[in-house]
């Protein structure tokens, strides 16, 4: 059985870490699937809810304010 922890907290610099632990790969078990999808849409929660400037939610931004022509 896997076990795995997300932890969230607030930098001083303004922004949010998201850090996953656990003893097993995220890959090696259903736990550890649930934990990548959680820490996913934490990720993408934390985007959209904060003014943070790291390369990855600047672009992030920037993909999702872009329409998409079908």
């Amino acid at each position: 059985m896997a076990q795995h922890t997300i932890t969230i907290s607030d930098q001083p610099d303004g922004g949010v870490a998201i850090r996953v632990e656990g003893d097993s790969a995220l890959d090696s078990s259903p736990a550890g699937s649930v934990t990548r999808a959680i820490a996913g849409f934490a990720r993408a929660a934390v985007a959209k809810a904060s003014d943070c400037q790291c390369s990855r939610c600047l672009a992030r931004r920037l993909a999702e304010s872009k329409p998409t022509l079908h």
